[in-house]
């Protein structure tokens, strides 16, 4: 039987993940339009499925919950006229909140335990991860506000950023899991 404290953190993180699966799926049913009845179902079973992954410890059920979410947002957006949705980099930051959260409970049930140190610094390290996933986001939401210029400094800065943003994926990619410090003992 798992440890108080390692249940509490599954109870937390688990209820954290639904409600923020909630939040994420009640957005995109307010912009609907005649769409609303399809985009509320999709985001529903997207948060029925975030909290069954929860409730039976099932990882997989995390990622097709997340789908789920992501399509009802998408429905939401789909043929709406106006300007660039505002609350994106809230729903992507959502998204990604939900993921974690989720996993992290999903991680809890199979474990049964959890270190209070290592929690804190984890939950420090995910609230850190939202607010520059949340900066980076709304950055890109002003930039695609920015009205275009034939501008070749603003092409190259364009071509740049692609660059090195394909160039962390590959880093990112390839670089080599860290030995494990128990195994050198």
């Amino acid at each position: 039987m798992a440890p108080a404290g390692a249940r509490l953190a599954r109870i937390a993180t688990g209820a954290a993940a639904v409600a923020l699966a909630v939040a994420v799926a009640v957005r995109p049913v307010a912009e609907g339009g005649g769409r609303a009845g399809t985009v509320a179902f999709v985001g529903g079973m997207g948060v029925l499925l975030v909290l069954v992954a929860v409730v039976r410890a099932r990882g997989s059920l995390v990622a097709w919950g997340l789908l789920a979410l992501a399509a009802a947002y998408a429905g939401g957006l789909a043929g709406r006229d106006g300007p660039i949705d505002g609350g994106a980099p809230l729903v992507a930051t959502g998204l990604l909140l939900v993921a974690e959260l989720g996993y992290w409970s999903v991680e809890l049930a199979r474990t049964g335990r959890e270190e209070p140190a290592v929690a804190l610094r984890r939950l420090a390290a995910l609230a850190a991860l939202a607010v520059g996933a949340l900066a980076l986001a709304a950055t890109v939401l002003a930039a695609t506000a920015m009205p275009l210029s034939s501008s070749g400094l603003w092409n190259a800065v364009g071509i740049a950023s692609a660059a090195a943003v394909l160039a962390l994926i590959a880093r990112l990619a390839h670089t080599p899991p860290e030995p494990d410090a128990k195994a050198d003992k």
